[in-house]
């Protein structure tokens, strides 16, 4: 009896042990016996970097935009597509390198632009010893490329040509559909073309009336400004007479430097720059020129689309000859016209300019068109 209790003590003893596992048994690696591992719990940390490293397999990162934050379409809270990129058309000014402060130009690290711009003037002045009635047209081509987002360099071509023409019907027609008057362009047949100045009379095509002047500049952005700060931006430029001028005799190469201020609310934008340069001694066909030149530029700029904006500004510019009434007196010239950025990267201007306040010293009316793309 004793014995059959001790043998059914052992048995259940044995299946006990058979059921269980030493300490050891559950040391041994799962893989080493082939048995499947149990599923792992991860935290709540580790499963959000999981996920977002899957994310960026499956959903590539985009391109690095080459353009600065905030510039599609081209601009900044501060700054718009700019104003309009005419010089002064003045007679004597339109001659030389030029001291029109331009917009900021914000051009990203490693892009380039292309820059074209034509102005088609009519100028009429007359007076007891001077009588001006010719058309000029004035082309600028440059290149400009930006080395950092603040600095960028720009070389490019200035041309200016005088003609005879084909505004001084058009202009007459206007002054004599608002009554304005034709104040002298009557007295003389249309089209003709007339320069004297004093003693100097200048025949159409006599010495080729195309001026060329090659400049250098570089152009820095002080800052991009805030919700409460403008953006200010400054140019300096050299330039030099490509060739020999027909017109003007001298120093050759000249300095300007200009400073803008543009400040943005909403659609709408506000710039005013200021420039001066210095020219050195220059006379034109033997009358003597003011070594140095200015300009104010003040301009409104209304976005009224997405890519398409509306702009009024105007330019004054001091004199350049003395001792000549009018002739000699600051030009206020008042610009008015559209930039549309008619495909990416590329940016299309078109305006015309008009003369205010004092006549003789600016043209009578003028066509601007203007082409940048950006590459």
């Amino acid at each position: 009896m004793i014995m059959r209790r001790r043998a059914r003590v052992f048995g259940v003893a044995l299946l006990i042990w058979a059921g269980t596992r030493p300490a050891w048994g559950q040391e041994i690696p799962l893989e080493l016996r082939h048995e499947p591992l149990p599923p792992t719990e991860t935290s709540g940390v580790i499963q959000l970097l999981r996920q977002e490293d899957e994310k960026a397999v499956r959903e590539p990162a985009p391109a690095p935009s080459l353009e600065p934050v905030g510039r599609a379409p081209r601009g900044t809270p501060n700054v718009g597509f700019g104003p309009l990129s005419i010089s002064s058309q003045s007679p004597l000014h339109a001659l030389r390198m030029g001291t029109a402060p331009e917009g900021p130009l914000l051009l990203a690290p490693g892009r380039w632009e292309a820059r074209e711009n034509l102005t088609w003037s009519r100028m009429w002045a007359q007076a007891d010893d001077y009588l001006l009635s010719f058309e000029t047209l004035g082309r600028a081509c440059s290149v400009a490329h930006g080395v950092t987002e603040r600095l960028q360099l720009e070389l490019g071509v200035v041309e200016t040509a005088r003609f005879s023409g084909d505004l001084d019907g058009f202009v007459k027609n206007f002054h004599e559909t608002f009554d304005l008057g034709q104040g002298g362009r009557d007295t003389i047949e249309e089209g003709s073309y007339e320069f004297q100045v004093g003693n100097v009379r200048i025949q159409e095509g006599a010495s080729g009336e195309t001026t060329r002047n090659l400049f250098a500049a570089a152009h820095y952005t002080l800052t991009e400004g805030s919700d409460a700060v403008p953006a200010i931006a400054a140019t300096l430029k050299v330039g030099s007479a490509l060739g020999d001028s027909p017109d003007l005799r001298g120093d050759s190469v000249g300095v300007a430097g200009s400073l803008t201020v543009s400040k943005g609310w909403g659609d709408l934008y506000a710039y005013l720059g200021a420039g001066f340069a210095w020219y050195g001694r220059e006379s034109f066909h033997g009358l003597p020129l003011r070594p140095f030149g200015a300009s104010i530029l003040t301009a409104l700029e209304w976005r009224f689309l997405a890519g398409a904006s509306l702009i009024v500004q105007h330019l004054w510019t001091p004199g350049a000859l003395e001792g000549y009434e009018d002739l000699s007196r600051p030009s206020y010239e008042l610009g008015l016209g559209l930039k549309i950025q008619a495909a990416e990267g590329a940016v299309i201007e078109i305006g015309m300019t008009e003369n205010i306040l004092v006549f003789d010293s600016s043209p009578d009316f003028g066509l601007h068109a203007g082409l940048s793309v950006r590459f």
